[in-house]
């Protein structure tokens, strides 16, 4: 599993520490800077999880290559370019259900979104995907299709110019 953000406590990290911690055969790789890595590398001692610091786009594509799923639970985003990113590249999704994350991840189709701050949700949601290949390729390719057709130039425009009527037909 793979979170990519900065490390601050709203971005809640800790929480996906935990969640690995109590997953037989999971292990979470941690990129990413901030004020709080002293303190989750502590939470994580003895737990599977691996920081590796800040990465470049090129890092950053191979490890989302090579993880089995993108955990991105923050308390707060309004958007979450995170999930946007790891959908594209065919990875399902474990999110926080709120925010604008749910615009991103559709839960059981694409991800799972889960209350950000419940680590047993979190934990099983990475459970379903560790134990469950098929489930997690099936989740990931209908991300990538999703965000592909949301997120291309000709939907953003097309729903841009939709907006633009309904606000010039007020």
């Amino acid at each position: 599993f793979l979170t990519v953000t900065r490390l601050t406590i709203v971005k809640n990290v800790q929480t996906a520490i935990e969640a690995v911690r109590g997953l037989p055969g999971a292990r979470l790789v941690v990129a990413g800077a901030g004020d709080e890595r002293a303190r989750l590398e502590a939470q994580a001692k003895g737990a599977p999880v691996t920081f590796v610091g800040p990465v470049d786009e090129a890092e950053k594509a191979t490890l989302l290559r090579d993880c089995r799923a993108v955990v991105y639970i923050p308390m707060d985003e309004p958007f979450g370019l995170v999930a946007l990113e790891g959908s594209l590249v065919g990875k399902p999704v474990v999110a926080s259900n709120h925010g604008g994350l749910p615009e991103i991840v559709d839960h059981e189709k694409t991800g799972f979104l889960v209350p950000p701050g419940d680590v047993q949700a979190v934990r099983t949601a990475m459970g379903r995907l560790l134990q469950d290949g098929a489930l997690a390729e099936g989740l990931g390719r209908a991300g990538q299709e999703s965000v592909r057709h949301r997120y291309a130039p000709g939907a953003y425009v097309e729903k841009l110019e939709q907006v633009l009527a309904e606000v010039a037909a007020a």
